[in-house]
């Protein structure tokens, strides 16, 4: 729309339409939430987003909770549904972490008991998430008498607050202590408080995250059937809402699949 209103500039210029048309022209802007259905974290800003939590606050509530989410994919549903015998720190075959549906508890998932799955997770995950336990995880049960995974000192984490941290913690501001709009940052309206953490343009949603997540997974080449599984989607929506991935990541993935042929 923008680059027609630059083309109707320039036919004003030569007299191909009246004086005014181009200002005319109403720009549509996309407002939080429309934008966030095509945004996507990157690689890069979650791996400087992970590094901030690893050197400062490591094993935190905010640390585990961006990790998880970056390694899984997992909705906020999912993330906040997890009890603390849901993490398996030791099995025969590797660490994972355990998704059940549990709608007279309070936490259902998404697609109910399809949603049920048992996705394996880094050893990085898994030294947060033990660390996280013996020192920052406040000894709660919620109302249901089950120990929550992730808490606060009321118990459960609630969906908005699994949002405005991961709202939080992606503001560039927070990771790199500058900010790339030209704010004053002690003066921003997203500083200094969690519910006005997403008024930073450059924040994001959990879903980014999921979609980011996505993304990573099949750029480190992993089949799509694999990370639909992983992240608890089918293929079909798999490529047509979270894969955005490039065409140089695309052409990438294919000369190193011939590479290893």
């Amino acid at each position: 729309m923008r680059t027609f209103r630059i083309f109707l500039k320039f036919c004003e210029r030569i007299g191909g339409v009246p004086e005014g048309v181009a200002a005319s022209l109403s720009v549509p802007t996309a407002n939080k939430s429309e934008r966030s259905r095509s945004e996507s974290l990157s690689e890069e800003r979650a791996d400087r987003i992970l590094d901030y939590l690893e050197t400062y606050e490591y094993a935190s509530f905010r640390h585990v909770l961006f990790h998880l989410i970056w390694n899984l994919g997992c909705r906020t549903g999912g993330v906040r549904a997890l009890d603390l015998g849901d993490f398996h720190e030791t099995s025969r075959d590797g660490p994972f972490i355990e998704f059940v549906h549990r709608p007279e508890e309070g936490t259902p998932l998404k697609n109910k008991w399809k949603s049920e799955r048992k996705p394996p997770i880094r050893d990085s995950l898994r030294d947060v998430i033990a660390d996280y336990i013996d020192t920052h995880r406040h000894d709660v049960t919620d109302e249901y008498g089950r120990k929550p995974l992730l808490t606060t000192e009321q118990g459960r984490p609630h969906k908005t607050t699994v949002q405005r941290t991961v709202y939080a913690v992606t503001r560039p501001c927070y990771y790199t202590n500058e900010c790339p709009h030209d704010r004053e940052i002690n003066e921003c309206e997203a500083v200094g408080d969690y519910n006005t953490a997403s008024k930073c343009p450059s924040s994001r949603s959990p879903h980014t995250l999921r979609r980011g997540a996505a993304t990573r997974n099949l750029n480190d080449g992993m089949p799509e059937e694999m990370a639909s599984d992983r992240m608890d989607m089918t293929p079909d929506v798999l490529r047509e809402h979270y894969n955005v991935q490039t065409e140089d990541d695309k052409r990438r993935l294919q000369r190193e699949f011939f590479d290893s042929r």
